[in-house]
C-alpha cells in the first residue's frame, strides 16, 4: 500500500509541471512554420527568422543566424535546448522557450555557459 501511495505521489509531482506548461501555452497559433523577427533585446535584425517543424514528439527550430534547438511541448509553446555555432557569450549550449500568442511568437533564450539571455518577438510569415 505504501509503495502505491509513493508511486501516485511521484506521478502527481511529475504531471503537475506538464499541466502547468500546457495551460501556459493555450490560445496561440501552432508553432510550426516560418516566423519573422520583429523585436529583440539583442538588437534589431530585420532579416532574422526562425523555422519550426514537427519532429516526432517535439519540434526542430532553426534560425537564419546560426542557432538551432530541439524543443518539446504543446502545439502553442515548448521548451528545450540547442546550440549556437558562434564564439563568445552565445557559443555553446542554449536553453530555449517558445510561446505563441495569436500571430506572434515569443522566444526566450539563455546561454548556459555565460548566463547571457535575450527575448525576441516574431510574427508568422503568413500573417504579413
Amino acid at each position: 500500500m505504501r509503495s502505491i501511495l509513493r508511486t501516485l505521489g511521484l506521478l502527481a509531482c511529475l504531471c503537475a509541471p506538464l499541466g502547468a506548461l500546457a495551460q501556459d501555452y493555450e490560445g496561440g497559433r501552432p508553432l510550426t512554420g516560418t516566423w519573422l523577427q520583429t523585436y529583440s533585446t539583442a538588437g534589431q535584425c530585420p532579416t532574422c527568422s526562425i523555422a519550426i517543424r514537427r519532429d516526432g514528439d517535439g519540434y526542430l527550430v532553426s534560425s537564419s543566424n546560426g542557432w538551432s534547438a530541439r524543443v518539446i511541448g504543446g502545439p502553442h509553446g515548448a521548451v528545450g535546448g540547442g546550440s549556437w555555432n558562434t564564439q563568445g557569450a552565445w557559443g555553446g549550449p542554449l536553453q530555449v522557450r517558445l510561446r505563441a500568442r495569436g500571430d506572434e511568437l515569443e522566444l526566450s533564450m539563455t546561454a548556459e555557459w555565460s548566463g547571457a539571455s535575450l527575448t525576441s518577438t516574431y510574427i508568422a510569415a503568413d500573417a504579413r
